[in-house]
């Protein structure tokens, strides 16, 4: 069995910090993107390594990245989806209540690649706790310096909102179809 990556350290309790984050590595992959990579070369780097969605259909990252192209003029925004509404799906949640910062990171990353400045992160009305820990998180990278105008010192942006739903991922039409 493969050591897990998105579930790494799940048992620390405090993970959910910045500094637990920070302690194990974290926000490097970020830096590492901003300071020393193009966007073409982060994209590249995630079609070798043949990253996947955690969809239903466990689409290629690069590949939808690579579909995601700046246009001049027009901004590209990031949404994240983690309502968690798919049949039997149960990773949303517990990925921003015990690791937000690790959400964060790929969502730095993924917007360096695709040229995008404001994300939007759409999270399952019932989980008010993966809700408020995700806010905390936001609010100590920004303090941090992960998130805001200038990560890092490299000039480059990225500004995350985050708004709950009411727990229909399908909505039926006035006419109940």
């Amino acid at each position: 069995m493969a050591d897990p990556i998105l579930t790494a350290g799940f048992e620390n309790e405090g993970l959910h910090r910045l500094d637990a984050y920070l302690a194990r590595g974290g926000y490097q992959a970020a830096a590492k993107a901003l300071r020393t990579m193009t966007p073409r070369q982060v994209i590249d780097e995630v079609q070798k390594a043949c990253l996947r969605g955690r969809g239903g259909a466990g689409f290629p990252a690069g590949l939808k990245w690579n579909f995601v192209r700046p246009v001049p003029g027009r901004p590209n925004y990031l949404c994240v989806n983690a309502d968690e509404g798919e049949p039997g799906t149960f990773k949303d949640g517990w990925l921003l209540r015990r690791n937000p910062h690790l959400l964060l990171e790929g969502m730095i990353i993924a917007s360096f690649a695709a040229g995008i400045e404001t994300a939007f992160v759409y999270i399952r009305g019932e989980y008010p706790d993966a809700a408020r820990r995700l806010e905390e998180a936001v609010a100590e990278a920004r303090a941090g310096g992960y998130l805001g105008p200038d990560i890092l010192g490299t000039g480059r942006g990225l500004r995350v909102c985050s708004s709950t739903g009411n727990g229909a991922f399908c909505a039926r039409g006035a006419s109940g179809s």
